[in-house]
Order: structure tokens, then sequence, then C-alpha cells
């Protein structure tokens, strides 16, 4: 790893902005919000809020916005926390392209260093202004103790905490975290993200909303709904930021219950968690006749769906599938979060090199891929959140470089004891939910066998029926005839046999068409999307209204039933009831937009017009004006004529990228000194401070001869005499860059080892090892000091090429072997060996390095390796 792309300070004044600017007003108005709420010029304690905004509405980049011109400038230290190492490079790179945009601010240097199994290590981390990390990095026994070390003394004074994908902030090592850094500075900032803030379980939603102070803010009638800010989905495909949706539903007519092998510790599984075992999901993955669906569905729409993501069940089925589409001749690739070769296959979906990517829930969260038209649900669930982050994949619209329309295409078995799972079209995603609500809605789709087939079932039964009494015609079983046969019984059991030959049942497309704009309870506009088979019972209304007006105590659910009875996506009731405040306020119906008369005055389209008709920015700006007043649609969009011009505006700007500029300087002179230190000394100072471990055995204790790269400081037990030992210590340490206290810290270590403590485990080793007085602070700096300095060039001056064996191997910097013991002439580096070399706990994915080969010539089994150095 090259810890140069991470550890770059970057120079704000000599780097040069992007122009992607704030393009829309939502954004703006989550600036404002995030300002107004959390007034960073305070210092003041219990600084939580949540920020809602749906998938593709850009969140990341409005919040780092945010943070760049109102945190970072006022000196606020930032700790960006997530839940999967991809989106650790994902937060990392909107920070480090923004970080022009601190010009003018007074900062002159920045450093954003990210945190992960894929990057730079908990120890590593500090001196730097914003931290992106990996939960799991930060929250295990070893990262856990370089919190303090890594938000410094001026994260104690001014600190910014940013939960992405806040709805797992409640998980335990979520709050661990928290904990520690609150200690740490009471006063600091405490910000969630997300584009929901549902969680599965009603707990967890409770505690969610108190963690981010939403029931207090709701009491205080501050922020937005109990929210820094929200803005919903309906808002966002009325301004053309979200693509159209076009929701399709595919029955795939297979009974689950019949077809699919339920055991009682499935049933088990589902009612603890609400969504189906591994196991279970496995043998629905494998079913061929369902993957032929999916198949055929893509096949038989191929030139309209586009770029698709495909949501699999599992991972066993993302291959099934992924085998099925390249077989059929379909440019196809796969992902899923083991996967070595996961990030590069995201990329080459987004440069086009292949059209459909399968995915186990990966690219639900974080990963950005604007320009996908169709997005399929092959896997049903009751959670709420997820559901919202598979679709909005699909819904970037153009001014978030998406597409104009989404088509989300779901697959839906039918469940009879597992019948709770969401359907897209019931989870009110395109409309404001209502705040006491805490428990997600669910459908149980209901099993109506077919009335034609049943009948042909009952003439198999009599049929099987007269077989059976003449072929058990005996004095023990005379007659079948009194046997009970359960005829649904027998329908899903034959009903499963023929399931390959059954054929799907595929809905008609529901279509958005526009959006009313109507008032709720609180005074607020809101918008309501009308979908086309919806207009008729819209129509309906309006036809209606005077008795409408006159109707006393009714309510959204009587509109429901009097106008909107025989289609199947209803509007929510929620939505009635806000237009019919509206309705029987003003006598009228609220003021209608659609979806085409929207797209004709794209501001794309316009800043062509502009550049054609003017070439003054005033003359520009006139005719925008009258244009603006004479298009009301404009005005519900923009709100103000200044946010329409700006975003026309910035469409003319020719799109250019942030160039960054490093300090050069960077790189500290690094001095070495022989015998700098003495090692007897520092040994008679840890014989007082630790009179338990004993030295009598230590026989030898000084510094390598030449540099060694390999290794700090070495125990190393004598062959012929078991409880004879000696250490040396790195000679790059004798120097006065270096705190008497490492290299007492150092030797420390090695005579734990010579005690006896030769596993690194964690509670015999690491825990005494850890009583050491700021032993965090001691292995930071030492795993820092290939980045502080410029230590590859000193170990570069150090080997030439003639220590080089013909294997390619160091002779003259590699380790003494444990189990021997150099004579007294002979230099401590000339010794040859493989050793362990321990990597710290990290995230779990990380453990599966995908720049790591483990047959690679060298590499011996069951050992661990540096991910820095490859030893």
């Amino acid at each position: 790893m090259k810890y140069d792309k991470y550890t770059q300070l970057i120079d704000i004044e000599k780097s040069t902005p992007n122009n992607k600017m704030l393009i829309l007003p939502h954004q703006q108005d989550a600036v404002d919000s995030l300002k107004e709420y959390f007034c960073l010029n305070n210092d003041v304690p219990d600084r939580n809020g949540m920020l809602i905004m749906p998938t593709g509405s850009g969140k990341t980049f409005t919040t780092v916005h945010w943070l760049m011109r109102d945190a970072v400038a006022k000196g606020y230290r930032v700790v960006w926390l997530v839940h999967r190492q991809e989106l650790v490079e994902q937060a990392f790179r909107e920070f480090i392209s923004q970080a022009p945009t601190l010009q003018g601010t007074g900062i002159k240097k920045l450093r954003v260093i990210p945190v992960s199994g894929m990057h730079m290590h908990m120890s590593t981390a500090s001196r730097a202004d914003i931290y992106v990390c990996s939960i799991m990095s930060v929250a295990n026994s070893y990262g856990y103790r370089f919190i303090e070390r890594m938000i410094g003394a001026q994260g104690k004074r001014k600190l910014v905490i940013v939960i992405d994908e806040a709805h797992h902030a409640v998980a335990s090592n979520y709050q661990k975290v928290i904990r520690r850094m609150t200690a740490l500075n009471p006063n600091r900032v405490l910000l969630g993200l997300t584009a929901t803030p549902k969680r599965m379980q009603d707990s967890e939603q409770r505690k969610l909303q108190k963690m981010f102070n939403v029931d207090a803010n709701l009491l205080k009638k501050k922020g937005m709904n109990g929210f820094v800010y929200e803005v919903t989905m309906a808002q966002l495909l009325a301004s053309g930021f979200l693509a159209n949706p076009i929701l399709e539903k595919v029955d795939t007519r297979i009974v689950a219950e019949a077809t699919f092998d339920i055991t009682d510790k499935d049933r088990a599984f589902f009612d603890r968690f609400g969504e189906l075992s591994e196991r279970l999901m496995d043998e629905i993955g494998r079913n061929s006749a369902r993957n032929k669906i999916i198949l055929d569905k893509y096949l038989n729409n191929k030139d309209r769906y586009g770029k698709t993501i495909i949501f699999a069940i599992n991972q066993n089925h993302a291959r099934t599938l992924y085998e099925d589409f390249k077989n059929a001749g379909v440019s196809v690739d796969y992902v899923f979060s083991s996967k070595q070769d996961k990030m590069e296959t995201i990329n080459r979906f987004k440069d086009n090199k292949f059209q459909v990517l399968i995915n186990v829930q990966i690219m639900a969260e974080g990963s950005d891929v604007p320009d996908i038209q169709t997005v399929f649900l092959t896997r049903q669930t009751n959670s709420d959140s997820l559901l919202r982050q598979m679709i909005g994949r699909g819904l970037r619209g153009p001014k978030a470089g998406g597409t104009s329309t989404a088509n989300i295409v779901s697959f839906y078995d039918i469940w009879d004891r597992f019948g709770e799972f969401l359907d897209p079209s019931d989870l009110e995603i395109f409309t404001p939910e209502d705040d006491d609500e805490l428990v997600d809605e669910v459908i149980k789709p209901a099993l109506v066998p077919d009335e034609v087939m049943l009948e042909y079932l009952r003439d198999l039964v009599e049929a099987d029926k007269a077989v059976k009494r003449m072929e058990n015609q005996d004095e023990d079983n005379p007659d079948d005839s009194s046997k009970e046969w359960d005829i649904t019984d027998l329908y899903l059991k034959l009903y499963s046999l023929m399931k390959v030959s059954l054929e799907s049942k595929e809905t008609e497309p529901e279509v958005a068409d526009g959006w009313y704009s109507a008032i709720d309870d609180d005074g607020d506009e809101i918008r309501v999307i009308v979908f086309k088979r919806q207009l008729e019972g819209y129509r309906s209304m309006t036809r209606n209204l005077s008795l409408i007006v006159k109707a006393k105590n009714l309510i959204g659910e009587d509109l429901i039933d009097a106008y909107f009875g025989d289609i199947s996506l209803k509007p929510s009731a929620f939505d009635l009831d806000n237009i019919l405040r509206y309705i029987q306020d003003t006598g009228f119906m609220p003021e209608y937009f659609e979806f085409t008369e929207r797209d004709a005055w794209d501001p794309n389209k316009l800043a062509i017009k502009l550049k054609e008709m003017f070439t003054k920015d005033s003359d520009m700006e006139m005719w925008l004006q009258k244009f603006y007043a004479s298009a009301p649609i404009l005005k519900n969009i923009y709100k103000t004529f200044f946010a329409f011009k700006k975003t026309v505006f910035d469409c003319m700007k020719e799109k250019i990228s942030e160039q960054l500029e490093g300090e050069e300087s960077e790189l500290s002179k690094y001095h070495i000194v022989d015998n700098y230190y003495d090692l007897q000394a520092l040994m008679a100072e840890l014989a007082e401070m630790f009179p338990g471990l004993r030295q009598d055995q230590v026989i030898r204790v000084e510094w390598s001869k030449n540099i060694v790269r390999d290794w700090f400081a070495l125990c190393t037990q004598s062959q012929e005499q078991g409880d004879h030992f000696q250490i040396h210590v790195n000679r790059v340490l004798s120097s006065p860059d270096v705190d008497r206290e490492v290299i007492k810290y150092l030797l420390f270590h090695e005579l734990l080892h010579a005690n006896g403590y030769w596993e690194h485990d964690l509670e015999k080793f690491r825990r005494r090892e850890w009583q050491y007085p700021n032993s965090a602070e001691l292995d930071g700096f030492l795993n820092e000091l290939s980045i502080r300095y410029d230590m590859a060039g000193i170990w570069n001056k150090a080997v030439s090429t003639e220590n080089y064996a013909e294997d390619g191997s160091v002779l003259n910097s590699s380790p003494i072997a444990e189990g021997t013991i150099p004579d007294k002439d002979q230099n401590v580096s000339d010794y040859k060996t493989t050793y362990k070399e321990e990597t710290p706990e990290e995230d779990t994915e990380a453990s599966k390095d995908e720049h790591f080969n483990p047959h690679a010539k060298g590499v011996i089994q069951g050992y661990k390796y540096c991910r820095n150095c490859g030893h």
C-alpha cells in the first residue's frame, strides 16, 4: 500500500476547485438547516441531530459541503463513521474533491485519512483534520485504544461525529465508540445521515429517535419533523432530481410453502428476525424455474431496461443467476462482499463495460452508479430501509447524472406462513410518512386457487382414489374411500411440481404522471405523486368537488373507497388527507403539474437556448425572470427566482475537475546517531517499573549493527541454553527524533517474550503490554514512522544490491530466526527467517485481502503477513 495516497497534506491555496456546486434548492436548504440547527459558533452539550435525504439526493455531497465550509473552516475535527469498507473510499474521495472549496476560509493545509482494513490502520490515524473510518476498525479491541490519539487535542475542543447510514447507529459497536468520544469531548456534535430513519424493530426505532433527539425536537418544535432537515422522494421527483418511477410487479406463481422445504428452525428464525433464514434463501436461490422467470423478464424487455442492477437473495443465488444470464448471451457480472475483485467489478459497471450487475446487498448502500435504468428486486423483505435503499439505486434523475425514468421490477412468490413482505408500492416511498407510525406496514398475499385448476385436481383425486381401491383390495385395507383429502394441500403440492411449466403473471407497469401541490397539517407545502392509473380517480374527485366540500367528517380512507377502489396501486390515506384539507380550506383541488411539462423546461435545455440568444449575463437574467414569472411550475419547483437562475447558470459552466497540490516538504528529515540511548539504563528503569518481570535470563541487550527493515526490536532464544535470551533494537531508532519512552516500550514488549509470553494473543500478551503507560500513543508513533519520515529512503540507502540472495530475499536486513542466537562477532542482521508478523484486528472482510496471493513463493500457510510491506 502506498501511504502517500492517504496521508498527503493538501495545499489549499495552490489547489483548484471543481465547479460541482449545490445544484438544487433541497441541497442548499439542507446546508442552511445544518448551520442553523447545530450553530457551531456555540459550544454546548447534547448537539445530536439526524438528516433525512433519500438515496440519490446527494446526501454525502451536501453534508461534506457543510462540514468543509462550516465545521473544518472553524477548526472542528471530523470523524465520519461507516459500516462497510467500500463506503470509506467513497466518502474519502468526496472530502478530497471538495478540499479546494476551503479557499478563503483561512485554512491553508488539510489532511484527510481513511481508516479500514483496505486503508490506514487506527494506530497510524493522527494529525489529520478529517477521518473517514470503518466502524469495525475503530470499535475492535485494537483500534479502540487509539481513539483518543486520533481525535487529538483539537478534537477534544471541537469535534463533529458523522454516522453515515445512521439506522445502524443503535448497534453496540457504534454506541461504544460514541460513548468514548463523548467522554473525551462532551460538547461534540453528533450527526446521523440516512435515507430513512426506520428500522425493522420498534425498540431500535425508538432508540434511534432518542439518540438523535427526534422526540425532544418534536416537543420543542425544533427542526423539521424532529429532524435537522428532511426532503421527501416526492419533492425530488417533482424537481426532476430523481427519475420518474415505473413500478412493475411479477408474480412468479410459485407457492413457497409447498415448493420449498420449510423447517421448524426456518419458522423460528422468521418469528425472531422477520426475514427468511439463509438456508431457506439458499433453497429459493437454487430454484431454476424461478431464475428462468427472472431471466425471461429481462430478455423480453432488454432494450427498454438498459443498464440493470439485480439484487439477488444470497451469494449462491448471485452465482446461479450469473450463469443463467451469461449462458443466455447477456453482458453480465456479479459481486458480493467477500468477492476479491468487487470494487474492480463495480468500477467496470460504472464504465459500462457490461450491462447487468447481479449483487447481494453490497450496492444497497453508498455505491454510486447514477445511470442505472432498471432495478430487479428478486428477494422479498420486510425491511423498510433495505427496500428503499435498493429502489434508490435506480432513481437518480438527469440532474444527478442519471436517467429520466427508472424501472423498478419486483418478483413475488406466494407465501402464507411467511407472508409479511413489503411491496414497493406499499412503502409510501413517494410521500411523507406519518411520524406516529413506528411499525412498517406489511402485506400478506392471499392464495386464491384457480377454479379450473381446482376442478382438474378434484378429478385427479377421484381417479387416484379409484386406483388405490383397486390396488388395496384386501382384508386389512378393504376400501380407501374413507380417507380425508385436503384439496388445498393437494393443490399446493401439485402446483409446486408443475412450477417449471407455469408462466409468471405480470401486472401492467405503474407509471408516474405528475404531482399535486398540497398542504400538510403544519401548513407546509408537500407534493403528492400521482400515477397514471390514479388519474381517473382524481378526475372523479374534481367532478364531485362540491359534494366533498359539503361532506362532514370525511377522511382520506373514505376517498380511497369511493374513488380508487378498483385499482391496485391506490393513493395513501395520508396523501388524500392532505388533499382533502386543501379542498376544505379553499374549495378547489390543489394545482396539478405534469412531469412532461416539467421536462419541457429542463435547465440544461434552457442553458443551451440562452447561449444561443444572448451573450450578456444581464440579458440572460432578464429573460429568465420573465420566463420564471410566467410558469407556475417553476415557482413550485424552485420556490425562488434566485434558485432557478443559479440552476440554469450552473448548467452553462464547463465541467472541470479539482486539482490538488500536496505539501512537498511533508516528510521530515530523520537523523540516526549511534548508541543515542543507553539500553542498559532503560532496562534498569523497567526493572523498577515492573519488578515482576525477570531480567536475569537476558544475557545481551544492544542495538543492531545495521538498519533492519523487518522489525523494530527482537527477542531471540538460545537453542543450546533455552533459558538465555538476547534483545536487539533496530539501529534506525537510535535517533533524537525517537522519544526514549518508545525505546523503553519496545524493550518492555521483548521482555514479555523473554518471560514466556510468545504469542501475540489478546488475553495473555496484549493485556499486559497495554498496561505500559501511554502504550497507544507509543504504538501509534512506531506505526507512523514509515509515513512521518522518509523511512523507505533510509532503508533503500542501507540495503545495496549485493545484499540480495538469488531468490530475491534481503540478506542483511532480515530478523534473527527465533530459537537461535548469533555469535558475538556476527552481525545481528545476517540471519534469514520467516517469522510471524501480527496484523491488527480489522474488519472481517479485510482479512480477505484482494491483493494478497496465498500461493505466492515464500508464503507459509498459518502465518499472518503485514498488509503494508508484504512480509
